[in-house]
């Protein structure tokens, strides 16, 4: 398929496949989140409370700017809205090298207005690549519009996540081995990956609206909003409020409460470069998966067997204290030694964790960009609101995190029952309103191949 730049601008042609593209774009994503998710994992344990309500600041911007990124990135288009709303991360990570209230929060709130623009950007071009790889003569041609989606949102989001193995490996290498300085190094060296990440995004061609051309409809707040009473979106809200939720425990309570207590700060970055690691394979291989006789309502299954496992052996496990926090520093206990059964329990866990969050990362939003394929008005609609839940459900978690701050078992229980519900919804989703794995007929094919006639063209 050619892949160009805007057809008044014939010379900027270049040949790259929707797959090159998804990539391409997968590429700065790795780069800009290798930064942000190292900060971000480490904000509870090197900053207390101030990191929790930082995050809490980030997700509660975030949740409310959600309902503005369709109209924005209608008008800049994909390239341009992930590009002006990645810039704020590489602030936030930059912001670590000298913490405190006043630079902070609006680095963190900075985060929150960019972030729509970002993911919904994303979202939008991967949805776009997949419609144009299922055209006539493209890349994808055998596959359903579901098959590609599945497909090319497990290469986005298979190399987004192998951003923490490194990011995470780096950052304990670093603080293992650097002595007194070794944060600040850290957080210059993060900044720089970040900056690389905008870049590459800079490099990006747009992709066009399929059969839309240079349209620019009103997409209205009150349009993104009654979306919300769709019932194939509806009932996928319980699923992206609690994906945020687990995220944010995982970033603010494993850490700080599994991880820093019973292997020390310095294990966080390994910990978490094993969820990652795990979550990389797993999301590729998913995405191959909900293609087959499988299908994505037995990936949906699988994950949530896995998270109900997570979940349930955190609220009967006994952490071990191995260290303890004084203020924002931790400090081993007398001679105590971390037990080996705690280092197979949390590397363990972050493999199981990784397992079923792989599902509700990529998969979701693929059915989702499937149920609104046919309107790129509604697509944007549906992948603001998705990021609006899901940074809702990270924000109540972090906020959780304050209120229940010494209450772990309490905060895992909520999760596990949210998890239970969250399946229910989907499962009546998927048996009374639309089946998750529905093939498109020959007649439907071709009526989306149909609309997606125009070349593939020059993208948050």
């Amino acid at each position: 398929a050619e892949y160009m730049g805007r057809q008044h601008s014939p010379a900027r042609r270049v040949h790259m496949t929707p797959t090159g593209s998804v990539f391409h774009v997968a590429c700065g994503f790795f780069a800009l989140f290798a930064a942000f998710n190292t900060a971000q994992a480490l904000a509870t344990s090197l900053s207390g409370n101030l990191g929790n309500i930082a995050l809490a600041t980030l997700y509660a911007v975030f949740t409310v700017t959600c309902m503005f990124a369709p109209g924005i990135v209608r008008r800049l288009g994909p390239r341009l809205s992930m590009v002006l709303g990645a810039i704020p991360y590489v602030g936030m990570v930059f912001s670590n090298l000298r913490p405190s209230y006043a630079l902070s929060i609006p680095a963190n709130a900075a985060v929150g207005l960019g972030a729509p623009l970002l993911w919904t950007g994303s979202a939008v071009f991967v949805a776009r690549c997949a419609f144009a790889a299922t055209s006539a003569g493209g890349t994808m041609s055998d596959l359903s519009a579901e098959g590609a989606t599945s497909r090319l949102n497990g290469v986005f989001f298979s190399l987004y996540q192998f951003n923490g193995v490194v990011g995470m490996l780096t950052s304990s290498i670093i603080l293992q081995t650097v002595g007194s300085d070794a944060k600040e190094v850290l957080f210059w060296v993060m900044g720089g990956i970040g900056t690389i990440g905008v870049l590459v995004l800079l490099t990006v061609r747009d992709v066009p609206a399929s059969g839309a051309g240079d349209r620019i409809p009103r997409v209205s707040v009150g349009d993104t909003l009654r979306l919300n009473g769709r019932p194939k979106l509806a009932l996928a809200i319980p699923i992206t409020f609690y994906t945020g939720a687990s995220i944010g425990f995982l970033f603010a309570d494993f850490t700080r409460f599994c991880i820093s207590p019973a292997l020390g700060t310095s294990y966080n970055g390994f910990v978490m470069a094993t969820f990652f690691g795990a979550n990389t394979v797993a999301t590729y291989v998913y995405g191959i998966v909900a293609g087959t006789t499988f299908g994505r309502r037995g990936l949906v299954i699988v994950a949530t067997l896995f998270h109900v496992l997570f979940f349930g052996f955190l609220v009967f496990w006994r952490v071990p204290a191995v260290f303890a926090q004084t203020g924002t520093a931790w400090h081993r206990v007398g001679d105590e030694r971390a037990h080996p059964s705690a280092f197979a329990a949390l590397f363990l866990g972050a493999i199981v964790f990784a397992l079923g969050d792989a599902v509700w990362e990529s998969q979701i939003p693929a059915v989702l960009q499937s149920f609104f394929a046919d309107s790129d008005d509604e697509l944007q609609g549906a992948m603001s609101n998705m990021k609006m839940w899901q940074s809702l459900g990270f924000a109540v978690q972090v906020v959780l995190g304050v209120l229940l701050e010494h209450h772990f078992r309490a905060k895992a229980i909520i999760l596990v029952a949210m998890q239970i519900a969250s399946f229910v919804a989907l499962m009546v989703l998927d048996t009374k309103v639309q089946p998750l794995d529905s093939e498109r007929t020959a007649k439907d094919s071709q009526s989306i191949n149909a609309s997606v006639s125009t070349p593939l063209l020059g993208k948050a």
